[in-house]
């Protein structure tokens, strides 16, 4: 992986994730993101998200856009454009009701249900709470999150001492039949096997008819892992997981706090303008 200086490519496609990625540390859209989605739309370059986070909280951040743009949401669990479902992928009640039981028995492990029209908790830790409404626009608290009837998306668990060092051991036995995720440093994802960020892209990409050679994505952390493996224009962010920068191809010149997507893509696509 190396820092690029390429010819003008012809892309047709920019996905990005959010956290880490698109958002600075405060969760802020760059400076000139509104001006570069303009330029892109402009010469009929899609832009799309691709997060972790909840498809009310997207649609709210990108409502001035929100008819034009496609959001990849909850760990690519669920597609969305204009309103209309691209992609759908749940998970089985019986198996959503394990891995609550499970979390149950886990220390300092919270737990979150993200289904297609809310995210339930039943925890009323007013740190949780603050955090999940970070990336939640609709959140429901309930007695009982086993008695829930939604569309199940995901599974969450948090742990604010690290994801990855403390719940990653206790259910990585589970991969090779359900898609396990850290999504971000307290945050540890479940969903069915076959939902992910680049199993999403690959759907999107084939109903587009936009190859992977004219698709260009960012991302940091490690539920971008398959993300990165749907596109040859894949970049990891300078501030991005050990993990990430091994297997994208190219590598930002700046981070998410200085504007490190608007910044690769200005300098790769719009060059010629500068």
């Amino acid at each position: 992986m190396h820092i690029v200086e390429p010819s003008v490519p012809d892309i047709g496609l920019v996905v990005t994730d959010m956290d880490g990625t698109l958002l600075d540390s405060q969760h802020r859209l760059p400076d000139g993101f509104w001006e570069l989605e303009r330029d892109l739309h402009r010469r009929g370059i899609l832009f799309a998200v691709a997060s972790g986070r909840q498809y009310w909280n997207l649609l709210e951040m990108f409502q001035p856009i929100a008819d034009r743009i496609v959001i990849l949401a909850e760990n690519g669990t669920l597609a969305m454009q204009a309103g209309r479902r691209l992609h759908l992928e749940t998970l089985p009640l019986e198996d959503a009701h394990r891995f609550l039981r499970l979390g149950r028995t886990l220390p300092s492990t919270h737990l979150l249900l993200c289904g297609k029209d809310a995210a339930y908790l039943e925890d009323p830790d007013e740190t949780f709470l603050a955090a999940v409404r970070s990336y939640y626009r609709r959140v429901e608290i309930v007695p009982d999150l086993m008695e829930v009837q939604d569309d199940v998306l995901k599974v969450t668990y948090c742990d604010f001492r690290g994801a990855e060092e403390h719940t990653l051991p206790h259910v990585v036995r589970w991969a090779g039949e359900f898609k396990i995720a850290v999504a971000g440093v307290p945050w540890l994802d479940i969903t069915h096997r076959r939902a992910d960020k680049g199993v999403a892209l690959a759907h999107l990409q084939e109903s587009l008819g936009i190859p992977r050679s004219r698709t260009m994505v960012f991302g940091d952390y490690l539920n971008d892992l398959e993300l990165m493996g749907q596109a040859d224009w894949s970049f990891a962010m300078a501030n991005a997981h050990p993990r990430i920068l091994e297997v994208a191809r190219f590598r930002t010149r700046l981070g998410n706090d200085q504007g490190g997507v608007v910044d690769t893509i200005r300098q790769i696509l719009f060059r010629s303008e500068s």
